[in-house]
Parts: structure tokens; C-alpha cells; sequence
């Protein structure tokens, strides 16, 4: 999930890896996307719903890889189309015979599509596209059971918490205060249950610390002080995981400019 780095994995340097056998090269995105439009074309929709359904979910899978070499308008057409198609595809799909797992896929990637789509928009166009995103995460998160889907149900409640956290982020003000919460909620239930093992999920917990902070900031008088000491207890976690041995010094003084803020509230 590249995400997770650009947003909140900080800014270390990653280790050069050994040198890799050839392979060969990526598929061009625009022939993956005829490829796929071609296939789409022979399935009837009224014949085989789901089949075709699931014809509709490549595509746009297609379409959206395809954005990440576009920039603009072609982007943004390309996306759009993505959208549509799956909203055609959930609506095919819309039957009592139909596994909550494969509707919960296509509305994740709905949502995707509109999250990608918030890199070609400014205003209120992007404001509604991180709403749409959310909302899609957020119903496709509630429709699986982590016991039989953990691995996609903690990427979609990754992927809330970041959505949240932008729209937080985007606002700037007291009108922000509930998407903080909803993203360090987010967050707090993957440190809780995201992790394999049964251990409080050190990425997790380093992202609520790094929205507590913000919450923090947002916050006045002495009622900050709580968030303050929540997001110095979540970052505590993150830095007793080997995950982030590499950046135990940014850690540490992050640790030491929270420890400020408190003994400032304090004394």
C-alpha cells in the first residue's frame, strides 16, 4: 500500500535492494484496457449478471492503472469511466445469490477510483471525491467479516483512516474536528485487530499518533492535553515494533517535541 509511506511511513531512505533477474516488461496499460473492453463486449449483462459484473470490475481495474500514467483530463476520463462501470457492475450484481465478499470488492474499488481521482481535482470537486471515497471504503468495510476476508478488510480500513485523515486535512478548521475522530477511530480499530498475530498493529498505531497530533493542534486550551497524551502512547507503540527500527531518531525526537507539549500543559 503505497499510501501508507507517502502519507505516514515518514520520509526514510529505503535500502537499496540486490539486483533482481530480468523480467519481463509490465503490460502497456492502454492495451490491458482494450484487452479487457474486448472481453466485456461478448458477456451479456441479462444472461450473466455476475459474469458480466465481474467483466465490468477488470476493466475499471484496467482503467485505473491506466489513470496512473495519465495526468488532467485524460486522467480524470479515465477514472470517470472506471466509476461508471462499477456502479453498473454493483447495480448487475445487486442479487440475493450474490457473495457479500465480491460486492464489497467492487464497491473498494469504486471507492479507489474516486480517491485516485482527488489528485486531478481542487475545490469542492475534490472535497466531494474524498467524501465519495469514504463512503465507499466505508460501506465496503462493513459488508466483510475480518475473520474470513482480514487481509482486504484491513486494507479498506487502512484506506478509511487516510480518507478521513485528508478530509480532515483539506477543511482546516472546526468543521474538521469529526473527520479527526473518525480516522483516529479508524486507526484505533486497526491497532487493535489489523494485525496477524494478535499484537496492536505498529503502522496503525503510528498513523492514529500521527492524526492525535494534528487533533491535538486543532485543539484548544486544556482539553488538548488528553490527545497529546493518546498520540505519545500510540507512537510508543509504533516505536516498539522492529518495523520501524530504521527510524528510531525521527521517532525519538517526535517522542521528545510531545513530551514538550505536555510538560507546557502541565506545569
Amino acid at each position: 500500500m503505497s499510501f501508507l509511506k507517502r502519507l505516514f511511513g515518514g520520509g526514510e531512505k529505503p535500502q537499496t535492494p540486490p539486483p533482481a533477474p530480468q523480467a519481463e516488461a509490465p503490460p502497456d496499460p492502454r492495451a490491458e484496457v482494450q484487452r479487457f473492453r474486448d472481453a466485456a463486449r461478448v458477456i451479456r449483462r441479462q444472461l450473466e449478471p455476475l459474469r458480466w459484473a465481474e467483466a465490468q470490475q477488470n476493466l475499471a481495474y484496467a482503467l485505473i492503472a491506466l489513470s496512473g500514467v495519465q495526468t488532467g483530463g485524460p486522467a480524470r476520463d479515465s477514472l470517470d469511466e472506471a466509476e461508471h462501470l462499477l456502479y453498473d457492475a454493483l447495480e448487475a450484481a445487486d442479487r440475493p445469490d450474490t457473495q457479500a465478499a465480491f460486492i464489497a470488492s467492487l464497491t473498494y474499488l469504486w471507492g479507489y477510483a474516486a480517491w485516485q481521482k482527488v489528485r486531478h481535482l481542487d475545490g469542492d470537486a475534490k472535497g466531494n471525491a474524498l467524501a465519495d471515497a469514504a463512503n465507499r471504503f466505508t460501506d465496503a468495510f462493513q459488508k466483510l467479516d475480518p475473520a474470513t476476508h482480514h487481509d482486504l478488510w484491513v486494507t479498506l480500513g487502512f484506506y478509511r483512516g487516510a480518507v478521513f485523515h485528508e478530509l480532515a486535512e483539506l477543511q482546516k478548521g472546526p468543521q474538521s474536528i469529526g473527520w479527526y475522530d473518525e480516522a483516529i477511530a479508524a486507526f484505533k480499530l486497526m491497532e487493535d485487530r489489523g494485525a496477524a498475530d494478535g499484537q496492536r498493529h505498529p503502522m496503525a498505531a503510528y498513523n492514529r499518533y500521527v492524526v492525535l497530533e494534528a487533533r491535538a493542534k486543532m485543539t484548544d486550551g486544556p482539553a488538548a492535553l488528553a490527545f497529546f497524551k493518546a498520540a505519545r502512547e500510540a507512537l510508543t507503540v509504533a516505536m516498539s515494533s522492529p518495523t520501524f527500527e530504521a527510524a528510531r531518531q525521527d521517532h525519538q525526537s517526535r517522542l521528545g517535541a510531545l513530551d514538550a507539549e505536555i510538560a507546557q500543559r502541565t506545569s
